[in-house]
């Protein structure tokens, strides 16, 4: 029995970076707070200070990214919550998550795995790298420019398998 040693790419964003993207509109946080009391995913008044402050906003689904993540080797515990969570922010906002790569929900614990590009103990949505670069950006990596408004950058980091 071994260790399987391989790196992965992707371009990550901050689930911070998006919540900002997907918050900063006070009429994008009264819809993505109406669905989320309607689903019961927060109280109403959770959702009253989330229209009312960006940053409750952002300090709410950050917790809730931080506390699905950490202690379970940065992979979601529960994943579907936060794909539903991404879901939901998407939607309301105006991001086209169809229009975007696949993406896996990651928080990093350790430098060690996943060097120094990105933060340790972030919550970060992690967009396939593949197919994004050429010598230039690709249709696909200015989509992801595009649909949120930030500088695509590829990360690498390294899996341990044992």
């Amino acid at each position: 029995m071994g260790v399987d040693i391989y790196t992965e790419k992707a371009v990550a964003v901050t689930v911070d970076e998006f919540v900002q993207k997907t918050c900063r509109l006070k009429k994008s946080r009264k819809a993505i707070t109406e669905s989320l009391v309607h689903e019961e995913m927060c109280t109403a008044d959770d959702a009253k200070l989330m229209v009312e402050r960006s940053g409750f906003c952002r300090d709410w689904f950050g917790a809730r990214f931080t506390e699905d993540l950490e202690g379970n080797e940065g992979y979601p515990e529960n994943e579907d919550y936060l794909r539903r969570l991404v879901s939901i922010l998407a939607d309301n906002s105006g991001v086209n998550l169809k229009k975007l790569p696949r993406y896996d929900i990651r928080l990093f614990e350790s430098n060690r795995y996943s060097g120094y590009d990105v933060q340790v103990g972030v919550p970060y949505l992690l967009f396939d790298s593949y197919g994004l670069f050429e010598k230039r950006l690709s249709k696909k990596g200015k989509a992801i420019e595009n649909e949120l408004g930030i500088d695509v950058v590829e990360t690498e980091w390294t899996t341990y398998s044992y």
